[in-house]
């Protein structure tokens, strides 16, 4: 079997330098000689006790010169000698060196395209085996295989097929990736001319630099500020005296009040929204999408399916890591605005539906900005990448806005409603990482610096878009666009659309927990919807965000209670809540429950430990006769009263929840 190997992989070396460009029927003969070899490495490859011959040096020294010759001396609409697929191929070092030695391949070359998707299946976890065909995968299997959205739950399945050995090879040749800084070299390798890098979104960063520093000095001006009141106030002895007859005399046309809505009721809007108003709206051309392999004749690959393939890459390094090290290594690399501006670069040239690379990038920097219990985000670099994406989701959301009001009577097609659920998680990331960027240990002046970065970060048009996405997702629900009958279509259509409502409304009331001036604002576009667009959207959804709201109001309140009042001796110098709800657990006879019987909680989940508390039994004394009932979040929204504290636990202490 050695022998047999190396003859043959001699015999595949030797071909591969024959120059049969446009001679057909020596090319057909050369091909038909080499994929014969590549079918028996292929089988040689399957068979762990072979493996060992299938790799040595002159082997790995050899493989990237045959990529080579394939893309010089074959036609460019030839056959593939798929070489990469075979158990050589899982070795990342020769794969790199095809996109960055001494003699690269072409960026646009399909032997180039076949390299970095396979460097993706790699990184994977793709188990060669599943592969139909024993030459390999064609070259429109790997396209279409990188044009669909990822699945991770897929993804984990497929690595589930993968031998022992294999995975202790994947592993290794991870670790070398990332040591090998392959993140950047592809990226490098993919990246257009330097005089673009240079240019490319530098008056964004300085411009994202500036508004940080001015948050930060707006934090500090505020704390002393509100130092310098709290020492005035000790000094007051008491406070200043009001007569009963200056209180009871009430001048009604001078209160601001009447006149903020007098001014109200006689404005009216300066512009108008042509787009709104046009009778026939076309789809914006942004959302035309190409996922031919060949842009053209000559054989150059459409460089969408390379793009894909580097996201891909990325997104496996982060969701499949084979060790911690390794994820934490491209995390870092990829929170460097430097490599954001190089993967914007591409996106910015390509159509943002093609591959669905618009929403991979999306969901690949949810991931990355995501922040975990225990981390502690850097302000002025997240921000600034925020601020970076946040320009980037605003223009799509600009088209995305016009693509959804011609979609009243037609459903949306499955790449543009992936790329809405995407936009959709995106936000919700940047809205539950914002609030914990630390800029004053004064949480009045806290809560103040993260409204200005979220109005600074949230363009009023990505709030409308996710308001939109939420009554369109509700419309669908109930059959809207698909005529009287309920196909297949719609069946799929409607798995397409998962998520879009629920990351959108979790934004939704984050927004309004954290920025309360623009609340009725928000709600006023669902009542526009209801009463003029004739699209109603439930009531119960509408109380159920609303008690999010009020939830996460109080959730505020009892933060700031907790820190102050709770000896906690927490191993973080900054406890922060995770998840806050209700919950009801089993009344205790003690605390005068009857057996059986269930009482309404507070489960606290923090960074550090979490907490079962009791909310006031007792309706609010503001409150009317109609307050009665289960205590509600409502009730603590104008003036919070402290919970009680039942117990506090570590999470080492837990097994499960419930």
């Amino acid at each position: 079997a050695e022998v047999a190997i190396a003859e043959s992989y001699e015999i595949l070396y030797l071909n591969s330098q024959r120059a049969t460009y446009g001679k057909e029927a020596e090319e057909r003969q050369k091909l038909d000689l080499s994929i014969a070899v590549v079918r028996l490495f292929r089988t040689a490859s399957n068979i762990p006790a072979l493996r060992d011959y299938l790799r040595n040096s002159h082997i790995s020294e050899t493989v990237t010169q045959i990529l080579k010759n394939e893309e010089d001396l074959h036609s460019p609409l030839a056959r593939d000698v798929a070489i990469e697929q075979t158990w050589p191929g899982r070795l990342l070092e020769i794969l790199l060196r095809c996109l960055t030695g001494l003699k690269p391949l072409r960026r646009s070359s399909k032997v180039a395209m076949r390299v970095a998707c396979r460097m993706a299946d790699i990184l994977e976890g793709w188990a060669d085996f599943l592969a139909k065909d024993p030459a390999g995968r064609s070259l429109q299997e790997i396209a279409d295989a990188e044009a669909r959205m990822w699945n991770e739950d897929e993804m984990q399945r497929n690595l589930g097929y993968l031998g022992n050995e294999e995975k202790e090879d994947r592993r290794l040749q991870t670790e070398f990736f990332v040591s090998a800084s392959g993140t950047h070299a592809v990226l490098e390798f993919y990246s257009p001319s330097t005089d673009d890098k240079d240019g490319f979104l530098k008056d964004d960063l300085k411009h994202a630099a500036e508004k940080v520093m001015s948050i930060v000095s707006h934090a500090r001006k505020r704390t002393a500020q509100l130092e310098k009141e709290i020492a005035d106030e000790k000094l007051r002895i008491s406070a200043p005296e009001v007569t009963l007859e200056d209180s009871e005399q009430p001048e009604h046309r001078e209160q601001p009040g009447r006149a903020v809505l007098m001014s109200a009721s006689l404005r009216c809007d300066d512009t108008v929204e042509d787009e709104s108003n046009k009778l026939f709206v076309k789809r914006p051309p942004i959302f035309d999408w190409n996922e031919s392999i060949f842009s053209d004749k000559s054989g150059e690959v459409n460089p969408v399916f390379g793009v894909a393939a580097t996201l891909r890459m990325l997104h496996a390094l982060v969701v499949l890591p084979p060790s911690e090290i390794c994820c934490q290594e491209t995390l870092m690399e990829l929170r460097r605005p430097e490599a954001v501006q190089r993967l914007l670069l591409h996106l910015n040239r390509l159509p943002c539906l093609s591959c669905n690379i618009a929403a991979k990038f999306l969901r690949l920097m949810s991931l990355v900005l995501q922040v975990k219990a225990n981390d502690m985000p850097n302000s002025a670099t997240s921000l600034e990448l925020f601020h970076i994406l946040s320009l980037y989701v605003t223009g799509l959301s600009e088209a995305m806005l016009a693509n959804i009001r011609i979609s009243k009577d037609r459903i949306m097609d499955v790449r543009e409603q992936t790329l809405c659920v995407e936009i959709a998680r995106f936000m919700k990331t940047l809205i539950l990482a914002v609030p914990y960027h630390r800029h004053s240990e004064v949480k009045q002046v806290q809560r103040e610096c993260v409204t200005l970065c979220l109005d600074w970060l949230v363009a009023p048009v990505t709030i409308r878009l996710l308001i939109a996405m939420i009554i369109y997702d509700v419309q669908m629900d109930t059959g809207a666009g698909s005529g009287r009958d309920i196909n297949s279509r719609f069946v799929q259509q409607s798995y397409g659309k998962f998520g879009m409502k629920e990351h959108a409304s979790v934004f939704i009331a984050q927004f309004m927990v954290h920025c309360p001036q623009q609340k009725y604002d928000i709600l006023e576009v669902f009542s526009v919807s209801d009463v003029f667009m004739k699209m109603a959207v439930r009531p119960s959804f509408l109380r159920e965000i609303l008690n999010e709201v009020n939830l996460g109001c109080y959730m505020q309140f009892v933060e700031s209670f907790l820190a102050a009042s709770v000896d906690r001796n927490s191993t973080s110098d900054y406890e922060r809540g995770l998840i806050f709800c209700v919950v009801d657990t089993e009344a205790s006879p003690a605390s005068g429950g009857k057996k059986g019987s269930l009482a309404t909680h507070l489960l606290f989940m923090t960074s550090d430990r979490f907490y079962l508390l009791a909310p006031s039994d007792q309706s609010p004394p503001y409150a009317g006769t109609h307050a009665v009932g289960t205590w509600d979040p409502s009730w603590e929204l104008a003036w919070p009263r402290e919970p009680g504290v039942i117990w506090k636990r570590d999470y080492d202490n837990v097994a499960c929840i419930y």
